[in-house]
This record gives structure tokens, C-alpha cells and sequence, in this order.
């Protein structure tokens, strides 16, 4: 591992697929290596390509555990902060390839809470807010009250974030809105509560 990092450092190259198989091959070898596996996750980050909401919580939570082995928490941040920034990429591409799709939109609103979660903080757990990411989760959350103002759904799904987040105020406002559209909700469904 250290040759093939050397190697690179040295002759200023960029980080290839080629070189990122070389390093796949390593970490089938060594995955309790911590070290070989931070640069499996980087690598993943730079060349592995954003399927499912599944796929980035399961990634995410990868790279939270690094948190607890050997390295520094500052160089597991810069590999977090590199993969969030992929994250809002492919999140922004989603929305932008089709603004009108409400299927879309439902499914960002979790991927935004998750990106505001401040991971490192608790092991992983994601308890805390991430105030890098947490104004970024705010606008969309925002932006999907604007756009969909008299969708119930919409609405509750948004509050249901905005509590967990903290976010008092503007899931006061949401609830607020959904007592105009639909207030038989605010008896029941526990996410205006």
C-alpha cells in the first residue's frame, strides 16, 4: 500500500481506476486493514457511481465506522466530506433531470436528513446535527414546502425531518400548513405531534 501511495505522490498522478483495482485487490487481501480500506472507501468515492438511497446510506455508514479504528478523526472527514459533496451532486442531478417528479422529491427528503447528520460526532450514530451540511438540508426542505404547498404528504413528510432535525420553528410553520390543507391529520399522525 505504502509502495502504490508513493508511487502516486511521487510522479503527482491522478487516482485511476487502474490504480483504485490495485487497491481493491489489496483490501480483498487485508480488510482489516484500516488503512488499505480508507483508501478502498476513497476510491469508491471518486469512481463508483451513485445507484440508490440505499446504496448512500449503506456507504455512508461504511465510513462513519472509520471513525472508530486507528485513523485520525480529520483524515475520516475529508473522505466524509468528499463523498457528501457526491451525495448533493447526484441529489441536485436527480432533481434536476426531472423538477416536476414528486417521486423524486420524497425521495431526497431522507437523504437530505441524512446528510445533515453530524456522524463522527457519536460513532456513526448521527444523533447531532452536521452544521457544514445542515443549511444545505434546510433549503431543500424549503424549496419542497415552496414547490409543494398544498401536497399533505409532502408537507408531513418535510415536518417529520424538520422535528428530528430540530428545525422547531419551521416545523411549527409546516404544521401550520397542514392544519389548513388537512386538519383531521393533526389527530393522528404522530409526525405532527
Amino acid at each position: 500500500m505504502n509502495k502504490l501511495w508513493l508511487e502516486k505522490y511521487i510522479n503527482n498522478e491522478e487516482i485511476s481506476e487502474e490504480f483504485c483495482d490495485k487497491i481493491t485487490k489489496l483490501h480483498s487481501m487485508a480488510s482489516d486493514n484500516f488503512y488499505i480500506t480508507y483508501n478502498w472507501y476513497y476510491c469508491r468515492v471518486l469512481h463508483e457511481e451513485l445507484t440508490s438511497e440505499k446504496q448512500i446510506v449503506d456507504f455512508q455508514r461504511d465510513i462513519s465506522n472509520l471513525y472508530a479504528s486507528g485513523l485520525k478523526k480529520h483524515t475520516v472527514d475529508l473522505l466524509n466530506m468528499e463523498y457528501q459533496f457526491k451525495v448533493i451532486q447526484y441529489l441536485e442531478d436527480a432533481y434536476t433531470l426531472n423538477p416536476n417528479n414528486l417521486v423524486t422529491i420524497r425521495n431526497e427528503v431522507p437523504l437530505y436528513y441524512f446528510l445533515a447528520l453530524d456522524l463522527s460526532a457519536s460513532g456513526g450514530a448521527g444523533t447531532k446535527t452536521d452544521e457544514t451540511y445542515l443549511p444545505t438540508t434546510k433549503n431543500f426542505l424549503d424549496m419542497a414546502k415552496l414547490r409543494y404547498k398544498n401536497d399533505a404528504g409532502v408537507l408531513v413528510l418535510v415536518a417529520k425531518y424538520e422535528k428530528k432535525l430540530g428545525l422547531i420553528d419551521d416545523f411549527n410553520d409546516t404544521v401550520a400548513q397542514v392544519k389548513v390543507l388537512r386538519p383531521d391529520l393533526l389527530d393522528w399522525n404522530a409526525s405532527l405531534k
